[in-house]
């Protein structure tokens, strides 16, 4: 990277500078910001909203100790020919030593959940600036992804599998995005017929689009684990998360 523009579209040439720029626009971003005593009592309120709808039989699901049948099926699940965390592993590598390395690999995952908790060494992870657009001097474009480690990876593909039963009645049918067996393109198909209803009714509507600048990385994790607790996730698997 060359140059760059900051939030304050001002162009940055030399290298320090553009570090610089970097580290502070994403350390203000990622730093949570106070909760003042009016806000905490409103996310009190939001959260006596939901439903508890977590039961003991869901719980006891997820916090099942993996047997080796179950880590085996989400190695052979695991996708292939990704970039590589920070120690450098791939996929390929755990398939094909399999039978060499499946005993470590399963007393980790094992150990992970007896313990509630993956490992600081394990959790690492490196930040990749991924440009949303073709203007990838601009600051604001550039999204941040986290290239994880595979144990970290591991844990999270058998989190996963067990909860595709369960978030469908944990998400109202109206979201659809990032929702395994609903499709975006849904609502865009909803908001034609909605359009057509209008029109063959005769009825005014206004169609109002709201987006968050930045909202998955402004997410609160405090408050998401709240939420989970209110949920009736068990303590094990927020600890997990």
């Amino acid at each position: 990277m060359t140059i760059l523009r900051d939030e304050e579209n001002r162009e940055i040439r030399d290298e320090e500078s553009i570090l610089e720029c970097v580290y502070r626009y994403y350390t203000e971003l990622y730093t949570q910001p106070k909760i003042s005593s009016v806000e905490s009592q409103e996310q009190v309120k939001a959260l006596t909203l939901i439903d508890h709808r977590v039961s003991k039989e869901d719980n006891l699901q997820l916090m099942e100790v993996p047997g080796v049948e179950e880590l085996r099926d989400t190695v052979k699940n695991l996708p292939l020919d990704e970039s590589l965390g920070e120690y450098g592993l791939p996929a390929e590598v755990l398939r094909e030593l399999w039978e060499v390395i499946s005993t470590c690999c399963l007393e980790f995952i094992q150990e992970a959940w007896h313990s509630k908790q993956i490992g600081k060494y394990n959790i690492g992870a490196i930040i990749k600036l991924n440009p949303k657009n073709e203007k990838r001097e601009d600051l604001r474009n550039l999204h941040p992804i986290s290239l994880l480690n595979l144990a970290y990876k591991l844990v999270g593909c058998i989190l996963e599998k067990r909860m595709k039963d369960i978030i469908p009645k944990l998400v109202d049918e109206e979201q659809i995005g990032l929702i395994y067996g609903r499709s975006i393109t849904n609502n865009i198909v909803s908001l034609g017929l909605c359009q057509e209803l209008a029109v063959a009714q005769r009825e005014p509507v206004i169609f109002c689009k709201l987006d968050f600048v930045k909202g998955f990385d402004r997410v609160q994790h405090s408050f998401l684990w709240a939420t989970m607790r209110w949920m009736g996730f068990s303590p094990t698997i927020i600890e997990l998360t």
